[in-house]
């Protein structure tokens, strides 16, 4: 930054070297470049280049140039990008010259919060196809001019500072000077609406269009005290039935008075026989459109439901339905009326997502045809009808489609292309009274039965005439459009004399026509519409219930910290929000998702609604300005749940066609500012736990508590977990080398250097005969379990599936985790693993997070498809903002999204989690003291260091360090099979590993340097993680040289090995289980050698059977403050009963063996047998031992008799193990008294424990003689 001020600002790039990789592509290689910072973009037809965005932040009232001041370069031929698929006129390799023409462009201007963002692109890189040159820019020298004075103006956030203005400031060029800038953005008249007025508020729910009657029991049922209202201040609000408008500055629907009638209310009572009636429309149907004088069918993609609310209680006398006097004689008679008749089947969604539906998908080889049924009634003026049929294709190929009307053709269509809608016509005397069969033809044939011809059938409609007959109770008529006449005459038959015609033009302001019969009424611009109906054909609404005002629109509320939870959730959101304002010092509020619907979309179930009510709060709360959100509930995009799935919808995710983002509903800036073309930044830091059921969200809800405030503390809160994909796409016929090279950057570049990075690379794993890699999906395994703070995966991938090698596969390997509260977050830069929306099975994302006593506490990741280098800026961005920046891990997604100016591919990244929760990653640092610099072979190398307090050690600090020293890292070149190399670094074996103990701050350690060492090596490490179980550090001395071996050291004797079993030590023959854990202490001087060098590992055998054997050379872990001993521990498992042998063979530090084996004998588990009884001496003249071994853990008793069976010695009962055991006696009885020459007999009982104990007794004879 050379100038940042209140004018502009001026600024140097100096782009990183360029990295040059080559990819496998179409039988060809190209160039590939990666630059730091940089995505790896074109435009259509345009070479795939390095390319960087800066932000600027600019006052609200600027108009900004940005001027490209310097740019040197430099130039180098024998060049060869690849070129995007995307097609052009006249594709830029045809063209002579450099790509892009210049280095700086400009992107249209976002807001977040507030704040203006314009980006600008930089382009590091040139590229002439023509002559395969390359223009490297050494510097780019800019300069944006705001053309402006800053408007200082105040934030919206009245209280305090808004938590995410760390994120704003981490991301902009001028981040600190902006911080004035930020417009008050007050709440746009589109959300002002009329709120709920004063008196109790009840919601009327129906599904239909009709008039709909209201009695005193429904009343009482719904918690209305009848005999205390004055029935005159009763009145009906609606919202209209219609969805929000997705556009923040579109109007928004008015809450509005409709007319009802109110039968018996002029005695001021609302007695048992009183009613209201009003007329309600659902949320389908035909309306009027003005402009092109013609009707057009509208549905309610959300819900089937519309709301209502009826009110009482308040002063103003509420709106009724009036009476009109009409002219039963004069007019135009007419005597039919125009019908239209819409039908729709919402069975097939073809993407699986937004609320696009069709009634049936054919896509067969040969013809096809579909027949249906369709009742009209009466109809008139001989059949006349037209009918519409639309259609969609899915497939690129040609299409042909026909329709018929009781075998009438009504159209014959053939086009081609995808996703290409198509509408049917036609007009003809067709249709008859009562059942008219529809029929649908795609006439296939054999020569097109190889091009797929996939078409999806949508709806017909069918507009005719019918009589103006009543007599079937309801009927529904209309003025005809364009209406010549002034005055029009309707000839009603068959009405009964108790029918009522209203005229329904207005269904807010409804009128009663003063007939029963015909009548005449005046013509009029807007067609007039009217409904005839008998009181038995009045409709019930679908339920009536009280509402309690839950006054999200008071201006004064305010909270940091937003839950919006399924109504069945808010018991576990309020645990989730007294735990967020303990630990995070957030203002935290839970609201309820109903209580957001009443309030912001009336009632009605609209995704569109949650973002309303966010950007409300954020705009119009005096209080203090939500900077997080969380979803807590499951949702999918089956909106009015046409599968009839029983997935529940509990927080609704936004879908618009293959569109699924929870970013929408914290997009809260629109169109209205000249400098925003669209909203590309989110406003606030949003999160969702897909819970199904309140028992999911508590395990996700005690999960995150846990996690934060009583932590298991350990090294895997220090430990990094990345897993890449190799190159191979089956199919695709190019190399993917870029998993595993952006892994890289993302490991050197982005993971600051004292965590422990556990790497798994696909290409350090063969491939099985199924095309697996197990040896990949053990090692993942393994480290989760193991435990890791991130655990990364860059590749490819499915809802529920990492790799084509199949390396996690949630439904297999799921139940093979164990990592208890070990949990990690989850970062998956692949396709579709936070697919939640899905309605028959589960995505990843979902299954880590609702897994009980294990999984994830978080997981981020897409929701659809997404691509590789957007992907690696948004991971890299994502760890500066968790690792660098100490940000929460909403704010850091928030930050990575906005910093990668890429809204298509990043809003697809969900957090499936907690926004304002932070890693659980060392707080403190530890500095290192005693430190070598180069790590000698054989030589005792010492270590100490601190605990900081600020600068100084921390006094208060006592508990244990966990020292670990590695060899060099080990540089890898994989080489592809089309040729293209891979390079990476994988960790260097453990040294050392273990314990050491912490007081007041100060530790110190030692180990020696094995043999099996990279020597000459320059990336050695030695890693330290302490905690006292209240806090934990970590600290790295990196890198360290390795040099060969001091020739003044020598050793010639391999370890001590001692085999314990179940913690015991064991002699040959001793009884154990089918699945005894063993545990093995190593013993030596020199120390254990664990680098686990091929053919120097410690090794477990059994039976001497080869395949048997185990390389548990990782379990090793020496023993507190020790460099020479220590143990590790392993459970056998499947031993059948009978004699068996194990082995351990272990090599110390100068590669001397050892090997040590005992002999066991198993025993079922469930066999509690005593056996093996002696007593020595026998003959005694005094004191004895008796001796015994058990087949399992029991606890025993024992009793000495005479012959006579007279008791005369009892032992206290005591705990008995598996194997040997042995009770001491003086010789005495219970008196002390020395026992008499002769024989005595004892016996020994034993009682297992468990669900299904055992007793077993056991007797022996014993002699005393003196």
């Amino acid at each position: 930054m050379l100038r940042s001020d209140a004018s502009g600002v001026t600024f140097d790039y100096t782009p990183a070297p360029a990295h040059r990789d080559t990819v496998f592509a179409d039988g060809a290689f190209f160039d590939v470049l990666t630059i730091d910072h940089c995505l790896s973009t074109s435009g259509p037809g345009a070479p795939v280049l390095p390319r960087r965005h800066v932000l600027v932040g600019l006052p609200s009232d600027a108009a900004p140039t940005a001027i490209l001041l310097e740019a040197p370069f430099r130039e180098e031929t024998g060049y060869r990008f690849a070129l995007s698929a995307e097609k052009t006129a006249i594709p830029v390799s045809a063209r002579a010259g450099f790509f892009p023409v210049t280095p700086l462009e400009s992107v249209p201007a976002g807001k977040m919060q507030g704040q203006t963002v314009w980006p600008l692109m930089l382009s590091p890189v040139a590229y002439d196809p023509t002559t395969g040159r390359a223009r490297f820019y050494e510097r780019l020298r800019v300069e944006v001019r705001f053309n402006a004075p800053p408007t200082v103006s105040r934030s919206f956030v009245s209280s305090a500072p808004s938590p995410l203005g760390g994120v704003l400031e981490s991301i902009l060029l001028n981040g600190k000077t902006t911080r004035t800038w930020r417009a008050d953005d007050a709440v746009s008249p589109a959300l002002r609406v009329n709120s709920f007025g004063p008196g109790e508020w009840y919601k009327v729910r129906i599904t239909e269009t009709g008039l709909y009657r209201i009695d005193r029991q429904t009343l009482q049922q719904a918690g209305m005290d009848v005999n205390g209202i004055n029935p005159r201040t009763l009145r009906l609000f609606s919202g209209g039935g219609r969805t929000l408008p997705h556009d923040v500055d579109s109007p928004r629907p008015a809450l509005a008075e409709v007319a009802i009638r109110v039968a018996g209310e002029q005695d001021g009572r609302f007695d048992e026989n009183d009613t209201i009636l009003f007329y309600g429309t659902g949320v389908s149907g035909f309306e009027f459109l003005q402009a092109p004088r013609t009707y057009a069918f509208y549905d309610n993609p959300y819900t089937d439901t519309n709301v209502y609310w009826l009110s009482t209680g308040g002063s103003t006398p509420g709106l009724r339905i009036g009476d009109r006097l009409v002219s039963q004689t004069s007019g135009a008679t007419r005597t039919d009326t125009q019908v239209r008749r819409h039908e729709e089947r919402e069975i097939v969604n073809p993407l699986d997502s937004g609320t696009e539906w069709f009634w049936q998908l054919f896509d067969g080889a040969f013809r096809e045809e579909a027949i249906f049924q369709v009742d009209l009634g009466k109809v008139a003026r001989n059949g006349r009808v037209t009918a519409r049929f639309r259609f969609q294709s899915r497939t690129r190929f040609t299409h042909h489609v026909q329709a018929f009307v009781n075998d009438h053709p009504v159209g014959d269509r053939i086009w081609a292309g995808e996703s290409t809608p198509v509408l049917l016509v036609g007009t003809g005397d067709w249709i008859k009274d009562g059942v008219n069969e529809i029929r649908i033809v795609l006439p296939r044939t054999a020569a097109s039965a190889n091009q797929p011809d996939h078409v999806y059938f949508d709806w017909f409609e069918l507009d005719y005439r019918t009589p103006l007959d009543a007599s079937g109770g309801d009927l529904v008529f209309e003025q005809e459009i364009g209406e010549s006449v002034p005055i029009v005459r309707y000839e009603i038959t068959g009405a009964a004399s108790d029918t009522e015609t209203f005229d329904i033009t207005n269904p807010f302001r409804v009128v009663r026509m003063a007939t029963t019969g015909a009548f005449s009424d005046s013509s009029r611009v807007l067609p007039a519409q009217y409904r005839t109906v008998r009181p038995n054909r009045w409709k019930r609404p679908v339920s009536v219930t009280r509402d309690t005002d839950s006054d999200l629109r008071n201006s004064t509320n305010g909270a940091d910290y937003l839950i919006i939870a399924h109504d069945d959730f808010v018991e576990v959101a309020e645990r989730l929000r007294a735990h967020r304002a303990a630990h995070s010092n957030l203002r935290a509020t839970v609201v309820r998702i109903s209580d957001i619907y009443d309030e912001f979309s009336f009632g009605l179930f609209d995704p569109t609604a949650i973002r309303d009510f966010l950007r409300y709060a954020a705009f119009g709360w005096s209080g203090a300005s939500p900077s997080f959100a969380l979803l807590l509930g499951d949702g999918h995009y089956d909106y009015r749940n046409r599968s009839r799935s029983d997935r529940p919808m509990r927080i609704p995710p936004f879908e618009d066609g293959d569109r699924c983002t929870d970013d929408f509903f914290v997009y809260f800036d629109g169109n209205n500012d000249p400098l925003v073309e669209n909203d590309i930044f989110p406003d606030m830091a949003i999160g969702r736990l897909p819970a199904r059921s309140p028992q999911e969200a508590s395990v996700m809800v005690d999960k995150i508590v846990a996690y934060e405030a009583s932590p298991e503390f350990g090294v895997w809160r220090n430990t990094i977990v990345l897993t890449a994909d190799d190159e191979r796409t089956p199919g695709a016929g190019f190399d993917e080398p870029f998993h595993i090279g952006d892994t890289e950057r993302l490991a050197t570049r982005n993971v600051p250097g004292s965590f422990r990075v556990e790497k798994v690379y696909l290409t350090e794993y063969p491939l099985d005969a199924a095309g697996e890699k197990p040896g990949a999906r053990v090692a993942l395994v393994g480290h989760i379990n193991d435990g890791a703070v991130l655990v990364n995966w860059v590749g490819h991938g499915a809802a529920n599936l990492w790799a084509h090698e199949r390396i996690f596969n949630t439904s297999r390997d799921l139940a093979s985790l164990d990592n208890g509260a070990r949990l990690p977050v989850f970062v998956t830069a692949t396709c579709t693993a936070g697919r939640f929306d899905m309605i028959n099975e589960e995505a990843m994302a979902e299954d880590f997070l609702r897994a009980e006593g294990k999984g994830a506490i978080g997981f981020i990741g897409a929701t659809r498809l997404s691509f590789p280098s957007p992907n690696a800026a948004l991971n890299r961005g994502l760890y500066d903002g968790m690792l660098g920046f100490d940000m929460t891990v909403g704010e850091a997604l928030l930050r990575a999204k906005i910093a990668t100016v890429n809204r298509e591919n990043s809003e697809k990244y969900t957090l499936f989690g907690d926004p304002a929760m932070r890693l659980g990653v060392p707080s403190k640092t530890i500095r290192f003291v005693e430190q070598p610099d180069t790590l000698r072979v054989f030589v005792a190398t010492a270590v100490s260091g601190e605990v900081l307090a600020d600068t100084s050690a921390d006094r208060r600090f006592s508990g244990t360090a966990f020292l670990r020293a590695s060899d060099s890292e080990r540089n890898i070149t994989y080489v592809a099979d089309s040729g293209g190399q891979i390079p990476y670094r994988l960790l260097g074996a453990d040294m050392f590993r273990g314990p050491v103990p912490v007081f007041e701050g100060r530790f110190s350690g030692a180990f020696i340097v094995p043999r099996d060492v990279t020597y000459g090596g320059l990336q050695g490490r030695i890693a330290v993680y302490a905690t006292d179980g209240r806090t934990d550090a970590a600290g790295v001395i990196y890198p360290l040289a390795l040099q060969g071996a001091d020739p003044a050291f020598r050793d010639s004797t391999g370890p001590d090995i001692d085999i314990l079993v179940e913690g015991r030590s064991i002699t040959d023959g001793d009884y154990v289980s089918t699945s005894p854990l063993l545990t093995v202490r190593l013993s030596d001087e020199s120390g254990i050698n664990i680098t686990g060098e091929v053919g120097h590992q410690i090794i477990l055998q059994t039976d001497a059977d080869a395949k048997t054997r185990q390389d548990v050379t990782p379990r090793f872990q020496y023993d507190a403050g020790s460099f020479r001993n220590g143990s590790f521990q392993f459970r056998l498992s499947a031993l059948t009963p009978g004699d068996h042998s194990v082995s351990v063979k272990a090599w110390d530090n100068f590669n001397n063996p050892s090997t040590t084996t005992v002999s066991l004998k198993v025993v079922e588990d469930t066999d509690l047998r005593i056996t093996d009884i002696i007593s020595y001496p026998n003959p005694c003249a005094g004191p004895t031992t008796f001796t015994f071994e058990l087949t399992q853990d029991a606890d025993i008793a024992l009793q000495v008799y005479t012959v006579a069976g007279t008791p005369i010695r009892s032992f206290p009962r005591r705990p008995g193990f598996r194997g040997f055991n042995q009770v001491d006696w003086d010789g005495a009885d219970e008196e002390g008294a020395t026992l008499a020459n002769g024989a005595y007999l004892y016996k020994i009982t034993a009682r297992s424990n468990g669900s299904k104990p055992q007793t077993v007794s056991a007797f022996g004879r014993l002699l005393v003689v003196r």
